[in-house]
């Protein structure tokens, strides 16, 4: 009956182990990510400090009425904002990263590739590049940093760039998803992995959130803290893990949005930017 039980177990596990994505070459992912940017500019003239901003997950399209709140707040601040569309730019949607057909050990590979995108714009200040992350963004960002040690490379891509995500002055995690592993399987390469490069990083953490496995992401941050990792945590007591968006995806009232702790949350990622300005 234990033989049994181990072998139906074995087979239950191979059900839901996501396959890993068929492996591109840098150069085809670089040609498909790019299109489905939205891109926002200050009306200064240019060079401009410029923000990356890696979105969350939901049951639709990455692209909604909070991503377009959040980038507008970011030019306001004098910033240009590149939202990075990871699903779009795979022909899917929100849909899959709840299916397990996306993670974020293979959006990794965006971050890099955005920050090389950026890097050729004669428009954005390359001394100056910035990461904003939330939730599914902030893994994404998370598993950037340890897919940027020497030898290593994001799941999908048959080469990355050599540095990897260390274009990077600053990074801002907003309510990061933190997740164990699943049936031994592992989701995010962050919950096991340390960080390979040191970019300063700033980890937003809303003590009240039931999405995402807070402390989780608070042990990963204080173990590469301990390994010499620059970071800062800002915890937010009685955030949940929408508290920085106003509205929906659709553009009605979030029930989560806390408008004190998200004008906190800004000021203190604008300041942080600015100490990481070059």
């Amino acid at each position: 009956m234990k033989k049994l039980f181990v072998i139906c177990a074995f087979f239950l596990l191979q059900a839901c182990t996501p396959a890993p994505p068929p492996e591109v070459s840098m150069d085809t992912r670089m040609e498909q990510l790019p299109q489905h940017f939205v891109i926002k500019k200050p009306t200064s003239a240019p060079p401009y400090k410029t923000v990356l901003v890696f979105h969350g997950a939901r049951k639709g399209d990455a692209w909604d009425a909070r991503y377009k709140a959040v980038t507008d707040e970011i030019v306001n601040n004098g910033y240009a904002a590149i939202f990075v569309d990871m699903f779009k730019s795979r022909g899917q949607t929100g849909h899959a990263v709840f299916k397990g057909k996306i993670l974020p050990k293979e959006t990794s590979g965006d971050v890099m590739l955005a920050i090389e995108w950026a890097k050729t714009q004669d428009w954005i200040d390359t001394k100056n590049i910035y990461a904003w992350g939330y939730s599914f963004g902030g893994a994404t960002l998370m598993d950037a940093l340890v897919y940027s040690k020497p030898g290593l490379k994001p799941l999908g891509l048959l080469d990355r760039p050599t540095k990897g995500a260390a274009g990077l002055n600053a990074i801002a995690l907003i309510s990061p998803w933190c997740k164990k592993d699943v049936y031994g399987f592992n989701i995010i390469a962050s919950t096991h992995q340390n960080f390979g490069i040191k970019v300063p990083t700033l980890a937003v953490i809303p003590l009240k959130d039931t999405v995402s496995d807070q402390k989780l992401c608070q042990t990963i941050i204080a173990r590469n803290i301990k390994e010499g990792f620059p970071a800062e945590v800002l915890k937010l007591d009685g955030a949940k893990h929408r508290f920085m968006f106003k509205t929906d995806a659709q553009g009605r009232s979030e029930p989560e949005y806390d408008a004190k702790l998200a004008q906190k949350m800004k000021n203190k990622i604008f300041s942080f930017m600015k100490e990481m300005q070059k």
